[in-house]
């Protein structure tokens, strides 16, 4: 009995010198003892203001990011339909293959270069593997298939009707 009582009495100066180690180094952070003892019951002003800013400089780079997104994607979307749309009335050649071929090109040019240069970080893809670009065959005939019948499809609608259709 009298060596449990020793027992919690140490465990007690343990506990009690750990509380106080604990707070001076939340003090020094700049934590308020309340608000993190109380955790989301209660907020103080200082720990919302602090948490306001941390959290305000993610949420906001996060929300330009995918806003800026949103405007490249419609941009890109609608300078493509308009100027296909003119190339499929205009071009005096009745092959659609070409332009196709042409853009898919372009496009390829241009993520590579984005690549090699580094001009945005998530520009980053294996090398050339022939294994996965068979297993991919199928797939991109599909795609170039898709993108084929859409072109033909500019020169007999309109933009309003592709759209609907798309």
């Amino acid at each position: 009995s009298a060596v449990a009582t020793a027992d919690r009495e140490e465990g007690a100066r343990r506990r009690s010198r750990s509380r106080s180690r604990s707070a001076s180094l939340t003090e020094e952070a700049g934590f308020d003892e309340h608000a993190a003892a109380t955790e989301s019951t209660i907020v103080t002003p200082k720990a919302k203001a602090n948490a306001g800013r941390m959290g305000q400089t993610k949420e906001n780079a996060s929300n330009s990011s995918a806003l800026f997104a949103c405007l490249a994607y419609s941009t890109c979307s609608i300078a493509m339909v308009l100027s296909n749309k003119a190339l499929a009335a205009t071009f005096p050649i009745n092959i659609p293959i070409m332009l196709v071929v042409f853009q898919c090109v372009a496009a390829v040019v241009l993520v590579e270069c984005a690549r090699k240069f580094r001009l945005h970080p998530s520009v980053t893809y294996q090398d050339f593997n022939l294994d996965i670009a068979l297993k991919w065959l199928p797939v991109n005939v599909c795609f170039v298939a898709m993108l084929m019948t859409s072109f033909m499809s500019f020169k007999y609608l309109n933009v309003p009707m592709i759209t609907v259709f798309k």
